[in-house]
């Protein structure tokens, strides 16, 4: 069974000694109906019905595990160090890990993802330090699994970390250099589409005659073919004669008409509004960039400790 997790049904557990006390306490409650569930080395942390919260005595590794559900999110060892795992991004588990680690780590979202912030003044923790000596480590880490650390961040009991790593991110950014190279090629698409859509400011210049005639309905309607944009990047990126052909053109700004949410069903003014022209020419110009080579992943490394 598992309860709504706050900081009312959570016990603060910030070192081993307290973990101690706190098992001592639950051992002396146990009775035989609830030894099938609990037990000296598996105790409950706040309720004897809550399994997913409790304390766990590792045997091999001489530490209490504060477990949530099937992660051991703090765990701390006899000899002072303390191991960190809170990869597991939820509000729940923020609030686990908030209430069961030790003064002066924090978890913070940065602008590539969750991490450990430590706070040291005179080698001791304390809160008031945190915006002056601060250091940050990735929450998502692989570590030494030779030596019984799993996964997770591992400090010493003076908040030293005794397996730093850097960040490593990969990031999606624009290719400036490539997307130069696509609107130059796309160049007599762009130049025909700016000219015919600026008479009137409508978009009707570049859509008007691609209808085709469907005998099942018994009229013309606009040609909406997934494929038509790709097709028109490919003539003019692979310089296929077909480059010449204005209706491959206009079948092509029909369908993006239609991808950017814009209903062909309703008056002229509203179909063929100066507004629409923006959003069909950027969603062109975003399906090149995709196809081609427009972005590119950069790797990024940030020394451990540092705020990425």
């Amino acid at each position: 069974m598992s309860f709504m997790i706050n900081r009312n049904n959570i016990p603060c557990l910030r070192s081993f000694a307290q973990c101690e006390a706190h098992a001592a306490k639950w051992r002396a409650k146990l009775t035989k109906r609830n030894a099938a569930v609990w037990g000296t080395n598996c105790l409950p942390l706040y309720k004897t019905r809550d399994t997913s919260k409790r304390l766990e005595w590792r045997e091999g590794s001489q530490a209490w595990a504060c477990v949530y559900h099937h992660s051991d999110v703090v765990t701390y060892y006899k000899d002072g160090r303390i191991l960190l795992n809170a990869s597991w991004d939820s509000v729940s588990t923020r609030v686990f890990f908030e209430e069961l680690s030790p003064s002066g780590v924090w978890l913070r979202n940065t602008k590539w993802g969750q991490a450990y912030c430590i706070g040291h003044a005179n080698n001791r923790w304390d809160v008031k330090s945190y915006s002056d000596d601060v250091e940050w480590h990735e929450v998502n880490r692989d570590i030494d699994t030779v030596n019984d650390v799993g996964q997770g961040l591992l400090i010493d009991e003076f908040g030293v970390v005794l397996n730093p790593q850097p960040w490593v991110t990969h990031r999606t950014m624009s290719n400036r250099e490539r997307r130069k190279e696509i609107i130059a090629k796309l160049k007599p698409f762009l130049t025909w589409y700016d000219a015919m859509t600026s008479v009137g400011q409508s978009m009707r210049g570049v859509v008007a005659g691609a209808e085709r005639y469907d005998e099942t309905l018994n009229y013309k309607r606009p040609v909406y073919d997934r494929d038509a944009v790709l097709v028109l990047l490919d003539v003019f990126m692979e310089d296929d004669p077909r480059k010449e052909d204005e209706m491959v053109w206009r079948e092509a700004c029909w369908t993006a008409f239609n991808s950017c949410g814009i209903s062909y069903w309703g008056s002229d003014a509203t179909r063929f509004s100066a507004n629409n022209i923006l959003p069909v020419r950027k969603y062109i110009l975003e399906t090149a960039y995709k196809n081609y080579d427009g972005y590119k992943v950069v790797k990024t490394v940030v020394p451990a400790g540092k705020k990425p």
